[in-house]
């Protein structure tokens, strides 16, 4: 049996990325205060930069 993954809502990921690109927290407050990765924090502002907020809908499970 595969390893269950937290999934977060698109509005959550807003927030987080907006405090990061928007608000200027530093990675470091990010990571502490939200609990994520540094490598899940650039992958959710990578794919607002890109994508706008449908760059943070959940993708996996999606055909």
């Amino acid at each position: 049996m595969g390893k269950i993954r937290k999934t977060y809502s698109k509005e959550y990921k807003l927030d987080v990325v907006k405090k990061y690109l928007d608000e200027g927290w530093t990675k470091s407050e990010i990571i502490n205060q939200f609990k994520i990765s540094s490598s899940m924090l650039y992958r959710w502002a990578n794919h607002y930069k890109n994508e706008g907020i449908q760059g943070l809908e959940e993708k996996r499970g999606k055909c």
